[in-house]
């Protein structure tokens, strides 16, 4: 498993703070930080994805699924485990994206509750297919690098 967090040079804070747990869970041959596009040339939102854009385009290089983080999140001490577990039991055959953080559109609660109780005979994290569902993310996912070809092309429309 490989990775990456987006970090911006403004905020040292934040890079302390994830080389911090990524020390702590064991991950530091496995991450790197990726120096997060300034807003100050474009709008905050523009720098973002293009942030996510130039993260996508390292993780294309990659032969397994790759890992990108904003540099704002929390790592749980099950996610690496959780990453395993997607590699392992082959869950990247259904799945070009896995989001680890999302927001769900408020018309999609009922539909993903549905999803969470079909699959919630454990306390574990579960995988959860929602490939109809309006979610959205970019705190935390994995991505296959075979999918971001198409995913970069979306993305640019």
């Amino acid at each position: 498993m490989r990775g990456l967090y987006i970090n911006l040079e403004s905020r040292p804070d934040r890079r302390r703070s994830m080389n911090e747990q990524i020390l702590l869970r064991g991950l530091s041959q496995h991450y790197t930080r990726l120096e997060a596009t300034h807003g100050l040339a474009t709008s905050a939102a523009n720098a973002c994805f293009d942030s996510h854009i130039r993260a996508l385009k390292i993780a294309q290089e990659q032969d397994a699924p790759f890992h990108i983080l904003e540099d704002d999140v929390e790592i749980s001490p099950s996610m690496s485990g959780l990453i395993e577990q997607s590699i392992v039991s082959k869950a990247w055959e259904n799945f070009d994206l896995i989001f680890l953080e999302m927001w769900i559109d408020l018309e999609t609660i009922p539909h993903y509750l549905n999803a969470l109780k079909k699959t919630r005979a454990t306390s574990e994290p579960t995988l959860l297919d929602l490939k109809d569902l309006r979610i959205g993310s970019t705190a935390s996912y994995l991505v296959k690098p075979q999918c971001i070809p198409r995913l970069l092309e979306g993305l640019h429309r």
